[in-house]
């Protein structure tokens, strides 16, 4: 495989753990039905592929597509010499290109540039990398994940539109934007007395349930885009106190 496709002066980079025999096969990365999901999130998000530049960590295929063959354990917590190999010289890649914002594909990805765990705590949040400090990064969800539950397809797209939008500058963008999580009563009583009384304008809901029984769990509201309060209902089937 190549060390990587598209333009070196490409914006986005896009990466992901390791190729797949499939794309050893084409020639090109994240093909099969793997690389369609990522296509579509590109496209939906207003971007192509061939405005990225597209790479993964390893580009030889593990033996039977499985990653765990690059590690020394099966938790996957002590790589190998090869897998080592492969970050240094991603590394070397990373500095030498400095892309605008990284979109790292799946928690393997998402790890090695930033050092975080846990995906789905971490995804569609803009971070500085830890493998080369200056480099944006945003985590999504791996596109074969998505492929098993599309549910998961809408909100990767939206960190994908992320990504596209604050590519136009390697500086972070202040996120100006506050959610009040869990204030206190006076504070919720407050609120909703300036709504009622004071705020113009409309105002946006979002409900969150409990199952079985569709119990109202949080309650999401916001004056503007640029703030929201979230208040909790029920916090394991019991009332907050």
């Amino acid at each position: 495989m190549f060390p990587y496709e598209g333009p070196e002066a490409a914006k986005i980079t896009i990466v992901g753990d390791t190729v797949k025999s499939v794309d050893v096969r084409s020639g090109r990365y994240f093909q099969g039905a793997v690389g369609g999901t990522l296509d579509k999130l590109l496209r939906e998000a207003g971007i192509s592929r061939e405005e990225c530049l597209v790479s993964c960590i390893s580009k030889q295929a593990p033996i039977g597509d499985k990653l765990e063959f690059f590690f020394e354990d099966v938790k996957m917590l002590k790589p190998s010499d090869y897998w080592r190999q492969c970050v240094s010289e991603f590394k070397t890649l990373l500095e030498r290109l400095r892309p605008n914002i990284v979109i790292a594909v799946g928690p393997v990805a998402m790890y090695y540039l930033t050092g975080n765990v846990g995906i789905n705590a971490y995804r569609g949040y803009i971070v500085d990398s830890s493998l080369v400090p200056g480099v944006k990064v945003i985590p999504i969800i791996h596109p074969a994940v998505i492929n098993v539950d599309w549910k998961l397809f809408f909100m990767s797209m939206l960190d994908v539109r992320k990504a596209v939008r604050n590519c136009l500058t390697p500086e972070m963008l202040i996120d100006s934007r506050v959610l009040e999580i869990n204030p206190s009563v006076p504070r919720i009583l407050q609120f909703c007395d300036y709504l009622l009384h004071e705020h113009e304008g409309p105002i946006a809901l979002d409900v969150e349930t409990m199952s079985p029984g569709s119990h109202i769990d949080i309650l999401g509201i916001a004056d503007n885009a640029n703030h929201a309060m979230s208040i909790n209902f029920m916090h394991n089937r019991e009332t907050p106190k």
